[in-house]
């Protein structure tokens, strides 16, 4: 969880301020149920299941198959990030991660991602 705080945090600092935890699937399944997703920052390790198969599971909802989505990790292969492309990841920000890098990353993608 402090690591969830410290992006919250770090999100915060660079105005992004509706920003949404999940720590269990449970959590994330409420959010998805109840707010509007801009973009998903979602762990390689999440859940028993693992975030690659959460990245899936979104990309087949119809509500959430354009979202911008980053993996966040400390793997560091080429086969790795070849992996969450795969699954349907639009990026990776590999730990640990400055606020900056973050931000830009962030932004990026959500800029990408909003209707001209």
């Amino acid at each position: 969880m402090q690591e969830a705080q410290q992006t919250q945090h770090a999100l915060y600092e660079k105005g992004f301020l509706f920003i949404k935890i999940a720590t269990s699937y449970e959590d994330g399944f409420e959010h998805l149920q109840s707010d509007r997703i801009d973009l998903f920052i979602i762990d390689w390790n999440t859940g028993e299941y693992g975030g690659l198969r959460l990245i899936q599971a979104l990309r087949s909802s119809k509500t959430y198959s354009q979202t911008p989505m980053l993996v966040s990790t400390e793997r560091q292969e080429v086969e790795d990030m070849l992996e969450a492309m795969k699954a349907g990841a639009n990026d990776l920000i590999h730990k640990p991660f400055t606020r900056d890098l973050l931000g830009r990353k962030v932004s990026f993608h959500v800029q990408r991602n909003r209707p001209n």
